[in-house]
This record gives C-alpha cells, structure tokens and sequence, in this order.
C-alpha cells in the first residue's frame, strides 16, 4: 500500500485537504486495528480480504462508497464492496471481511466515494468532483486506508466486457422500508471453498421499487457460466450483524448465464 508518509505527499495532502471542506488527512497505517483479524497471510496463497476504511462518515454520510479489488495481473476484478449509503451511526461504519476473496497474486484497491451524489463518478478537477484512490493491497489481504487527500482524477469502473455483474432487485419492501439491507455474495466453485466475492450495505431501504437503489450492482465480479449464491438479513438496528428478530434470506443461487447473476429478494415475505 501507499503510505503517503513522504515528506512532499503529506505537504500536498494537507493543502489539499484544506481546500476541500470537510475531509481531514490523517494517516495511520502501520497495522491493521481489527480485533481478531490474522494478517500472516501471504501472495502466494488463496486469503481473507480484510478491510477498514476510516473517517468516511464527516464527508461522505449517506453517499455511495465503491470499493473493487483488481488482480495487478489483469486488471480483473475480485471482489466488489459497495456502501450506499456511508452510516453514520457505527463508530468504525467501512470495515469487514470477504473469505478466501484474494486467490495467489498481487491487488490493488480502487475506490470513491459519491460526492456529487449523481451516483456516477466524476472526476476530481480543480477542487470539485469525487473522491478516488488506488492503493496497493497488503500481501497479508489486510487492508486500510484513511480518508485523505489527494484524490486521484479518474478510478471510473471499468467495464470488463468478459465478466458479468450480480444483480439483487427488491420486488416488495414491506416494513422494511427506511431499515438497513446487507448483502453477501459468494462464489460457489465445483469444489473447493466457496469464495465471497461481494458486499453490498443498503441503507435507508427505498420507499418504492421503482427507486434506482431498489436494484443493488455489483459490477464485474460475475464469471460466465459459474455459480453465486446470496445471503441477506434487514439491518433493523443498524449495527452490522444479523441479531435475533431480523428478517433474513437465501434465494437459491444462479448461474451467471448469459453474464450476470440475477437474484430477486422479496422484503414483504416473511
């Protein structure tokens, strides 16, 4: 990972940060503070994707947040992780977990957050636009950032023609309307593990089907004829983890056929 302590970067990170309001550099990355969390993994074996993002919540509450980790090889994507938007009610709210995500290489994370609230990345000229980064991929699989400046100009997500998507459509809310949606997504391979491949964290759960966050993406992840399976709960507490009394759901998994994994969750069956 880039760890922006040359002198010149911190000069240019705390310019930059001084003249986009409300984003403070501060970095801190010199280990990774999950509880519990082995980062003795190496490159040259399948691992966890360990994430944690700090000091989202001033400037990017309630924003779209996109996180792919692409093989250096390819440029292909591993594993997508998508906040939409940032909570602002969880002390640490950018941080988890994707088993056996990483198989042997090397990765980058390319990442952003929605500024503009368009839902489409902008780039960041001149002050203005979205906020984005690339940064390497410890070989532990253990990953941290904190929000800082620079922003790099263009970490647009690419459309890998040869992978489809996985795509999650709510086709009743209930009264799970204005609650919180998590999601996970895995591969299932032939034999072997299975192979978390995304995340999706929903929050507030739209009023209406016809909203465009009623059908959550996660881009580029899907592999042409392989299988994926999805697990989902409604977050009524919003505290990441699925307690007693939250409604929870495993449709049955999909092939990827002819390029994206289509899941429907029906939130008014319980």
């Amino acid at each position: 990972m880039n760890s922006h302590i040359a002198p010149s970067a911190i000069i240019t990170a705390l310019l930059a940060s001084l003249l986009t309001p409300g984003c403070f550099a501060v970095a801190n990355l010199d280990r990774f503070e999950i509880d519990d969390v082995p980062c003795s993994a190496t490159e040259a074996e399948t691992r966890d994707y360990n994430y944690l993002v700090r000091d989202l919540t001033t400037p990017h509450r309630n924003q779209l947040f996109e996180m792919k980790v692409v093989e250096d090889a390819t440029g292909r994507v591993a594993a997508v992780i998508v906040y939409d938007g940032v909570p602002d009610n969880m002390a640490t709210p950018v941080q988890g977990t994707l088993t056996n995500a990483l198989a042997p290489g090397t990765y980058k994370t390319r990442f952003w957050a929605d500024l503009t609230m368009d839902r489409d990345f902008q780039r960041f000229v001149g002050g203005a636009g979205d906020h984005g980064w690339v940064e390497d991929v410890p070989p532990s699989g253990c990953f941290q950032f904190d929000h800082m400046a620079p922003f790099i100009g263009n970490v647009a997500p690419t459309d890998d023609r040869s992978r489809g998507n996985i795509r999650v459509s709510l086709i009743g809310l209930g009264d799970a309307i204005g609650d919180a949606l998590i999601v996970r997504a895995r591969l299932i391979p032939a034999t072997g593990s299975e192979i978390e491949v995304g995340f999706y964290r929903l929050d507030p759960i739209p009023t209406t089907t016809t909203d465009a966050r009623a059908t959550l993406n996660l881009y580029d992840v899907a592999i042409v004829e392989k299988s994926y399976a999805i697990t989902a709960f409604v977050d009524k507490n919003r505290n990441g983890s699925l307690d007693t009394g939250e409604p929870s759901f495993s449709p049955a998994a999909q092939a990827a056929l002819p390029a994206d994994a289509l899941f429907e969750l029906d939130l008014a069956a319980r």
